[in-house]
């Protein structure tokens, strides 16, 4: 019989036929065997990651092509010429999302390559290590000891006795550690005419319902990256308009009564999209598109009184300022519009009572506040409250500390805003900010309020934690793979 497949040897093939699918290859996958390489790859978010397939995937997304030449690819990998009569490759093909699997690739390659730019240090163990070994917990032994008595008192084992070939491994496959991604700016920005042409080359993703948005929240990452880039996205004519026509796509299959979910993604992405342009260049545009937005505007609005939560608070505070502004014209503040500095206590929408409101939705779902906690789907497991902010629950340490710092939406970010709220309204002990958000009254809202307004606690304080908000329910949605 044959040796047991090697599971590293495995993903080494997985990720060969990824890299040769995405390169264009002979003999590569279709769309539908990319899907569940992707899903192999990525799932979960904190599984290591291979250089050579950021690489290759950075290239497929960013590499230089026409609009003819895209449209001709897209279609190509569409059709499947796949040696399903192959277990191993017929397997990569079983739908692995809700979403189509184009989509569902292109926005896996998107926060594959978000991830990435944030690398774990090499050789640091994967955060959400299963911690015993699987042959420890089957034998329930604590002692590895025990084990080795247990077989000294068996006596020798005869000189030529082996493992029979089924219980054997495949050696681990050899390889040479690809460079690290990324290594240089043409990593990060494949395109060889420079940075204008990777952001049209990225943009022609975002006709894409799902995918589109992965790749809008992409582009806001690479502008955090490199400044000269966020500068080409300031000053590119293509950028806006294909925001604009991306969430109009959304709200057309929201007003249609489609799922939800893409709407969500696709008006959080391109909000984040917008709000991070240079204000003046996003002005001039904004005049310039004057009847688009303000009708965009104008539709999000009853469509975000549907959605519930945090999600939306960030987003109805953002358009309705936007509303305001185009109406108001050039006598609006829009030095301070939608920047994290915005302190106009007018112009805010978030109040007090609003926030109490979405401060105790948050609390009160009793799920593992880590977005790709494996055990979120144990309502049962017991949660543990960060202590500073009472807000955001774990069910373990372990969970709280990675939480902290990493992510789309790292914890600290929520718990220093509501640590500021804290210390100006005067609510510093523990035990009375629990009471406060788990006061049992229909006015604790009102109360809150009271307290915010006594203190002088306006909008500046209550619009960053309606902002962290709505970016943890995004990650926790992202990472659901809905």
């Amino acid at each position: 019989m044959a040796p047991k497949p090697n599971p590293k040897n495995e993903r080494y093939r997985v990720e060969d036929l990824f890299v040769s699918s995405l390169r264009q290859e002979l003999g590569g996958l279709c769309v539908a065997g990319l899907a569940g390489c992707c899903e192999k790859l990525f799932k979960p978010r904190t599984a290591e990651r291979s250089n050579r397939v950021i690489r290759a995937g950075m290239q497929f997304l960013a590499g230089d092509r026409t609009m003819q030449e895209h449209r001709e690819m897209t279609a190509s990998i569409v059709l499947c010429r796949c040696n399903i009569k192959d277990q191993f490759i017929l397997d990569l093909h079983k739908s692995v999302s809700t979403i189509d699997p184009l989509n569902f690739t292109i926005l896996e390659l998107a926060f594959a390559i978000m991830d990435a730019l944030s690398p774990r240090p090499k050789g640091a163990p994967v955060e959400d290590d299963t911690g015993k070994d699987l042959a420890q917990v089957v034998l329930g032994m604590e002692d590895w000891l025990v084990l080795a008595d247990a077989e000294d008192q068996l006596g020798p084992l005869p000189a030529d006795w082996d493992l029979p070939d089924e219980l054997k491994e495949e050696p681990d496959e050899v390889r040479e550690d690809e460079p690290p991604w990324p290594s240089g700016p043409e990593d990060v920005f494949p395109s060889t005419q420079g940075l204008g042409q990777t952001l049209q080359n990225l943009l022609l993703w975002t006709a894409h319902p799902c995918g589109g948005s992965g790749v809008f929240l992409l582009l806001s990452r690479l502008a955090d990256y490199a400044p000269s880039f966020a500068a080409e996205v300031s000053t590119a004519r293509i950028a806006m308009p294909c925001a604009m026509v991306h969430l109009e796509q959304a709200l057309d299959r929201f007003e249609a009564k489609a799922p939800p979910e893409t709407f969500r993604l696709a008006l959080a992405s391109v909000t984040h999209f917008m709000h991070h342009m240079d204000t003046r260049r996003f002005v001039r545009l904004l005049f310039e598109f004057n009847d688009i937005m303000l009708d965009l505007s104008a539709r999000i609005q009853p469509a975000l009184a549907e959605m519930p939560g945090a999600e939306a608070a960030f987003a109805k505070t953002w358009w309705s300022s936007l509303r305001r502004g185009i109406q108001a014209g050039p006598a609006y503040a829009w030095d301070q519009f939608g920047r994290p500095e915005f302190d106009n206590a007018d112009t805010v929408v978030v109040d007090s009572a609003e926030l109490y409101r979405l401060m105790r939705t948050h609390r009160e779902r009793n799920v593992c506040k880590k977005p790709d906690c494996a055990h979120r789907k144990e309502t049962a497991k017991a949660m543990m409250f960060c202590r500073r902010c009472a807000l955001t629950c774990y069910c373990s340490a372990e969970c709280q500390k990675h939480a902290w710092s990493k992510g789309e939406a790292p914890h600290k970010r929520l718990c220093n805003a509501v640590d500021a709220l804290r210390r100006t309204t005067g609510l510093v002990d523990d035990a009375i900010w629990r009471e406060v958000l788990t006061h049992a009254t229909s006015k604790a809202a009102e109360r809150f309020a009271q307290i915010c307004a006594a203190k002088s606690a306006g909008g500046d304080l209550c619009l960053p934690i309606a902002h962290q908000l709505m970016v943890h329910d995004t990650a926790m949605w992202a990472a659901s793979g809905s």
